[in-house]
């Protein structure tokens, strides 16, 4: 006997916009199972909230329900990317993409419109949901290896105090470019520290302000 799958609930929004919009075009699971070339199992554990269609699969359903792809996933308007590529604000799965920006704004982040407004360099999917005003960085340098490799994408939660230990973006000197390194805090006195011992470790002077605190990160690995 086959194991049912369980009903997971960042699924359910999507399973009842599938729901609205099968009943909109009067299609019930067989018909929608035959027009994608799938089985009617998978269709039924759509709607009941156990897994969500891949990306290839969620086009095919919006031709088919006369929808906007972005608009099934729980996205009224696309976002787009710096090359104009439009896709939805949410991904498979319910979690809300956060703009990758550049290393400039992540200094001048109290600027920055929330939500995002402005052309991130990419958008980017974290495991776990995040705050409204998160966003993503990639890594410049080599001042935190072996931990965060060169090019790996960070994801920084603003809306977070940061604690002793804590991963952190700051920005230094009064100037608008980010810097990214370890929370440590000595009694009164705090302390930025790069993980790769070549670098110094830097005391927190009053001007520095703490931008968000990394949450999540993903190496990415280059084409070949």
């Amino acid at each position: 006997m086959a194991k049912t799958k369980p009903v997971r609930p960042e699924y359910l929004d999507f399973a009842r916009r599938l729901k609205a919009g099968m009943a909109a075009k009067q299609l019930d699971q067989s018909t929608v199972a035959r027009a994608l070339g799938i089985e009617p199992q998978s269709v039924q554990q759509w709607l009941a909230g156990q897994t969500m269609p891949r990306g290839y699969r969620i086009k095919a359903l919006a031709a088919l329900l006369d929808v906007e792809p972005w608009e099934l996933l729980g996205s009224s308007t696309p976002v787009e990317d710096a090359g104009g590529n439009r896709f939805s604000a949410v991904a498979p799965g319910g979690i809300r993409r956060v703009p990758r920006i550049s290393w400039v704004s992540a200094g001048q982040f109290r600027e920055i419109e929330v939500p995002y407004s402005g052309q991130p360099e990419a958008w980017d999917t974290p495991t776990e949901p995040l705050g409204p005003r998160a966003f993503s960085l990639r890594v410049e340098g080599d001042s935190m290896e072996p931990e965060f490799p060169a090019g790996c994408i960070i994801f920084v939660e603003p809306d977070t105090q940061a604690v002793n230990g804590d991963y952190v973006v700051v920005t230094v000197d009064d100037t608008n470019q980010a810097t990214f390194k370890q929370l440590v805090i000595d009694g009164p006195r705090r302390y930025l520290k790069p993980l790769n011992p070549r670098y110094p470790v830097i005391p927190i002077e009053r001007e520095a302000r703490i931008c968000g605190v990394v949450r999540e990160m993903r190496k990415a690995y280059p084409r070949r």
